[in-house]
């Protein structure tokens, strides 16, 4: 089982030591970086009414929030649909991604 951890839990992980409800929002809106246009949002899970996220996550938004501000642009594929306008992948495409992903 994976494990999970609070978002209090979450920013004690961190050096500066952020609030919780900073967390709560790279969660919910996440970070936009001007120079790459990019919006970086932490990973999280709802368990009941409850938020919580990953140790791995965590490291995750970090590596990620670093490469957007480097100016380098890592598009992160987690929307079920498409936007609108485009059409929908392929089996082949979505076995490329995963295959690329790692998963």
């Amino acid at each position: 089982m994976t494990n999970y951890i609070s978002l209090a839990e979450a920013a004690e992980l961190l050096p500066t030591r952020p609030a919780a409800c900073t967390v709560w929002r790279w969660c919910t809106k996440g970070l936009y970086v001007r120079r790459t246009g990019q919006v970086v949002r932490l990973r999280c899970v709802f368990i009941g009414r409850k938020m919580f996220t990953t140790p791995d996550s965590v490291e995750e938004f970090i590596h990620r929030l670093t490469a957007a501000r480097m100016g380098r642009y890592e598009p992160v594929i987690d929307r079920k649909r498409p936007p609108h306008g485009h059409e929908p992948l392929s089996q082949a495409e979505v076995d490329e991604i995963l295959r690329e992903a790692g998963i």
